[in-house]
């Protein structure tokens, strides 16, 4: 059997060209088609549609087209390969974790937290918003990243100022917590070297100034659900978030068993994707940044105890 490696990049497929001319030229043999071990939405991202098109042009059964995802929410038309596929992050990250040692920075403690690594137009203009709020903010540094070529149109809609946040981007005063870099985040794969997931972990050291972390999740448009570190690493250690995720990310957490926020704050940011969803979050951070102290003291002590629970249910997770 014949596999062909899916390139999804921010929710895009990359060489959609070469997929439809794989199909064409291997028309008579079982294929399987491979997102590795990640969890992209296979029909946002027009890969169903390609295997759609191409079945219905040239009579192929769908059953001889295998799809191998960690994308185990998405219903998909045609037969996966193999068992589902296993999250790698619970154990990575718990393993990370278990190595770290906190060093506690002195910094003003504050209410929210958003902990960018790789730039994206998304990310970019959720901190040019959250940079005018007394939220800790921190963007790794990326030898990849060039303003002059960040295509930021999927941005319009985001802002008020589209321009403005175009010019901004180009110098950005948002600074990384740490010494490392995007690229380091990929230098240490094997889980035994011990630099193994340091890039993602450093940021614990921080994780006392603040008291719910905004996360901006890889995955986040169609059906999906692939929690990657941004989300495992909150749980492991017991911090409530507000996600920046594809549509009922929060629901897909609690039919794993966790518990989530929505007695603490409004959280029907979850029944949308994109702009929508962020325009919701907004209005949700701009009113627990407006509470008195008394009142977001008593909405913590509940959204702890959640937290604590959490961290319990994530921990078997990992040792599974």
């Amino acid at each position: 059997m014949k596999t062909f490696e899916l390139k999804v990049f921010d929710d895009e497929l990359l060489n959609g060209q070469q997929l439809a001319d794989f199909l064409d030229e291997h028309s008579g043999e079982i294929l399987c088609l491979s997102a590795g071990k990640e969890g992209p939405s296979l029909r946002y991202t027009g890969v169903l549609a390609i295997l759609d098109e191409h079945c219905e042009r040239t009579g192929r059964d769908p059953n001889t087209v295998r799809i191998e995802t960690s994308n185990n929410v998405e219903e998909l038309p045609y037969p996966r390969y193999g068992p589902p596929m296993e999250n790698h992050w619970w154990n990575s990250c718990k393993l990370s974790i278990d190595r770290k040692v906190v060093d506690r920075k002195d910094l003003r403690h504050r209410r929210f937290a958003c902990l960018i690594g790789r730039k994206n137009p998304e990310r970019l203009a959720m901190l040019y918003w959250l940079r005018t709020r007394d939220c800790l903010l921190s963007s790794m540094r990326d030898d990849d990243y060039h303003p002059e070529l960040m295509q930021m149109d999927g941005a319009k809609g985001w802002v008020d100022d589209h321009q403005d946040l175009c010019q901004w981007i180009h110098n950005m005063e948002i600074q990384p917590l740490d010494d490392y870099t995007v690229r380091d985040q990929y230098r240490a794969k094997d889980q035994k070297q011990e630099e193994f997931g340091k890039t993602h972990m450093a940021v614990l050291d921080y994780y006392h100034n603040f008291d719910i972390e905004i996360v901006a999740e890889t995955w986040t448009k169609g059906t999906t659900f692939f929690p990657t570190e941004k989300t495992v690493r909150p749980l492991l250690v017991g911090k409530p978030f507000i996600m920046y995720g594809a549509r009922h990310w929060m629901k897909h957490l609690r039919d794993m068993g966790f518990m989530t926020w929505g007695d603490c704050w409004d959280q029907s940011y979850d029944d949308h994707e994109g702009v929508e969803r962020w325009k919701r979050m907004k209005e949700l951070i701009n009113h627990l940044n407006t509470v008195t102290t008394d009142d977001f003291r008593d909405i913590m002590i509940d959204a702890k105890e959640i937290s604590l629970y959490n961290q319990e249910l994530a921990l078997s997770v990992a040792r599974r």
